[in-house]
């Protein structure tokens, strides 16, 4: 659409009642701009207005919420761990499909191995999980 071609964020949001793509197209420049906390909000528009069960848009907040945190743990605030983890756990488990998801699933394990959880099991599960369906 005309928003998506030029960037318009209004005129995306006005229109998105017909063509909520437009807002995804957005989001993804805004991540690629390194406006996170933009690309992040949008990925949650998508999330509340169109599809509670998108298993991309629930990544991709998660992703952009966590990118610029990611090397700087001890300053992730509570609320914003938190907000992570609820977005990259929905998009394992809001659609039967995304629930054996490699991206979706790596990027959650990644997250709680950066928290500092123990994942070591659960990353030798995974991996022989997928590569038992890739071979």
């Amino acid at each position: 659409s005309h928003a998506v071609l030029g960037n318009d964020l209004k005129l995306a949001r006005e229109s998105a009642t017909y063509y909520g793509a437009d807002l995804r197209a957005i989001a993804r420049e805004a991540s690629l701009r390194r406006d996170y906390e933009g690309a992040a909000t949008l990925y949650e528009e998508i999330v509340t207005r169109f599809d509670p069960r998108d298993g991309y848009a629930w990544e991709y907040r998660g992703y952009n919420l966590w990118w610029p945190v990611r090397t700087r743990p001890a300053e992730a605030r509570e609320d914003r761990v938190r907000r992570i983890e609820e977005a990259l756990t929905r998009a394992c488990t809001r659609d039967a499909y995304n629930r054996e998801n490699p991206l979706y699933l790596g990027r959650l394990v990644g997250f709680q191995g950066w928290l500092g959880r123990p994942i070591e099991e659960e990353f030798r599960r995974r991996v022989h999980t997928f590569a038992a369906r890739l071979s």
